[in-house]
């Protein structure tokens, strides 16, 4: 039988997945707030065996990395997107500079 907190820290770890590819960073932050609470609990569980906690954990482990797969990606696309707003500021002051120059 699952313990409630055990069932918890999975929902929670799959919504934190979802919002990580959402892009909704602020949410991952809260929900892993959360998780991190419902982990303290099932460390005190005695009703969790061994092969749950090993399951948990694995589960946990592989969301974690596509999790930071994500935000490497987003941190990357901002990256992008910064570049691209420089460039797109260096073109506009040089266009004003030639219309000034008029």
């Amino acid at each position: 039988m699952y313990d409630q907190s055990l069932t918890q820290v999975l929902r929670l770890t799959a919504e934190m997945e979802n919002r990580a590819a959402d892009g909704d960073w602020g949410a991952v932050q809260e929900l892993d707030v959360a998780r991190l609470a419902e982990l303290e609990k099932l460390n005190h569980s005695p009703s969790i065996g061994a092969v749950q906690r090993t399951e948990t954990l694995s589960c946990l482990l592989q969301s974690n990395h596509n999790i930071v797969n994500l935000a490497r990606e987003a941190k990357s696309n901002l990256s992008l997107e910064r570049e691209q707003l420089v460039l797109g500021r260096k073109a506009t002051d040089s266009y004003q500079l030639v219309q000034e120059g008029l």
